[in-house]
């Protein structure tokens, strides 16, 4: 069995305390959503960042296929040189 207590609430009373504990929480979400925005902006920065980063290195290296066709060259050039040297 419920043991009853002395202290009843009423709807009113107890609609009055979920909105006081709900009082604040605009203003806290608020705070968190302009701190989020802040550090996605700074997530953001770092993503174009290391784009640039990544399409400046890719200007400074030659593809593949270009440094293998280039490869085959020289050898074909180190194999004429050796014959007619030898």
């Amino acid at each position: 069995m419920k043991k009853e207590s002395g202290n009843k609430i009423s709807m009113e009373d107890l609609a009055g305390m979920v909105a006081h504990g709900f009082a604040g929480m605009d203003t806290k979400f608020a705070e968190v959503d302009a701190k989020m925005e802040k550090e996605f902006d700074k997530v953001e920065g770092n993503f174009r960042k290391i784009r640039s980063d990544i399409l400046e290195i890719g200007d400074k290296f030659v593809p593949r296929h270009e440094f293998d066709t280039l490869l085959i060259r020289v050898s074909r050039l180190e194999q004429r040189v050796k014959e007619r040297v030898g």
